[in-house]
């Protein structure tokens, strides 16, 4: 049976047994808006005892216009998934306009998948089980949100966007348009305002981006952005979205074309990931996924037709940066440069916080986490008092806060008790 796109009015859930913890969080926000009659969600724990649950999937998957995928390892080697569920629901993204939103819920080899053709809510490198809390409280908000725009397109003045936010779990890197509270947030961002850029996967946008509905419990009051004063061009965002961008390559491509038609069908396989800069100058990062590709549009002036497109394209100067394979867009720190910035990071917490500014005093900084999207750096406490307070509450996040502002880029700080051994991140899953 095939449904025609006007009977698909459905969200499906799928997902292995093994992340139901997961489903569960994603089906406490979806809740709402099925009580209010603003969408349908299933999974397949809504299949009633004595039902004929294979039937049950296939008439869900049917009407299915949005195909939410929990994508861990357990996902990715369930023969049930691949054999039954994934097939029609990608046939029914390539022919009748169902959506497909994959959310990387734990380390898995999504990358090498076919689904990597859809573009992820969060970055392969920041699965949700990696996430603090509060992180993933809003991922699982705006992902319930998106869906809502997705199965109620009508409600909404534009396209579906996905949007992006200061999380590395993404928010996904598309800008959104900013209402009047966005805006004024924009007004009072002095320190960080030059973090205007955002990935593709491995995204970090300005705080200024998020929509104003979200509630970031972690955001320090405005006043407590206020304390330093803007460096020289900071404060101008690019005049260009990376939305706006990524709507135009396929124009910026036909025009190079006629001048190049070798780069052109190389620019086929380019990523645009990124746009920063200010109002004079936008620079637009773009991936290519093979080492080849990389080096054929770096070599000679051929980049150079990709700038004067992108600048044709849209009425002002503009130029590429090349990104290899998997490089980020995010400079990588060093323990040494950590270190020697400590001072002044205390400093800038202490105006707003001196206890916990006093508190800092017994930390020293012992690694740097340098991912995608942002650099985490861990700091110990000489004292567990001085660990407790730190760690009770928001005040961690006056210290990622200072850090960011000292950096110009997005920074979090993890807290190391007296004594507790160092393991990366990466080491704990």
């Amino acid at each position: 049976m095939v449904s025609s796109s006007s009977t698909r009015t459905k969200v499906f859930i799928s997902y292995s047994h093994k992340d139901g913890k997961h489903l569960d969080h994603l089906v406490e926000h979806l809740t709402y808006y099925e009580q209010n009659n603003l969408l349908e969600f299933w999974s397949d724990k809504k299949i009633t005892p004595g039902a004929q649950w294979h039937e049950e999937i296939k008439r869900a998957i049917e009407a299915t216009k949005v195909a939410v995928l929990l994508i861990s390892p357990s996902f990715l080697a369930s023969k049930f998934i691949a054999a039954n569920e994934l097939p029609p629901l990608l046939e029914a993204a390539k022919n009748e306009g169902a959506i497909i939103f994959p959310v990387i819920v734990r380390p898995s080899n999504f990358e090498d998948t076919e689904l990597v053709n859809f573009q992820a809510v969060n970055s392969p490198s920041m699965p949700v089980a990696k996430m603090k809390g509060y992180e993933r409280d809003a991922l699982w908000a705006q992902v319930a949100r998106d869906i809502k725009k997705a199965i109620l397109p009508q409600l909404e003045a534009k396209p579906l966007v996905l949007s992006s936010f200061l999380f590395p779990s993404g928010s996904i890197g598309e800008e959104v348009s900013r209402g009047k509270q966005e805006e004024e947030v924009l007004d009072k961002l002095t320190n960080i305002d030059e973090m205007s850029f955002s990935n593709e996967g491995d995204k970090s946008v300005p705080l200024a981006t998020v929509p104003a509905d979200v509630k970031l419990e972690f955001t320090p009051p405005l006043d407590y952005l206020e304390t330093y004063p803007p460096t020289e061009n900071e404060g101008k965002l690019p005049s260009l979205t990376l939305q706006q961008v990524r709507d135009a390559w396929e124009n910026v491509k036909k025009r190079v074309r006629p001048k190049n038609p070798k780069t052109a069908s190389m620019l086929n396989s380019f990523t645009v990931v990124g746009v920063e800069g200010t109002a004079e100058e936008a620079i637009i990062f773009i991936r290519a996924p093979y080492e080849m590709h990389y080096k054929y549009v770096q070599e000679g002036e051929r980049s150079k037709d990709v700038d004067w497109a992108l600048s044709t394209e849209f009425k002002q100067r503009c130029s590429i940066r090349l990104l290899r394979p998997g490089e980020s867009i995010v400079p990588a720190l060093t323990l040494q440069q950590v270190k020697d910035a400590w001072e002044n990071v205390k400093k800038r917490v202490r105006p707003k916080n001196p206890q916990t500014a006093a508190m800092l005093n017994s930390f020293s900084v012992v690694a740097v986490e340098n991912t995608a999207e942002e650099a985490i750096i861990v700091i110990q406490a000489a004292y567990e008092l001085h660990h407790k307070y730190v760690q009770q509450g928001d005040r961690s996040k006056y210290v990622d806060w200072a850090f960011s502002t000292e950096f110009r880029q997005k920074c979090r700080v993890r807290l190391l008790a007296p004594g507790q051994p160092y393991l990366a991140e990466e080491s704990i899953f």
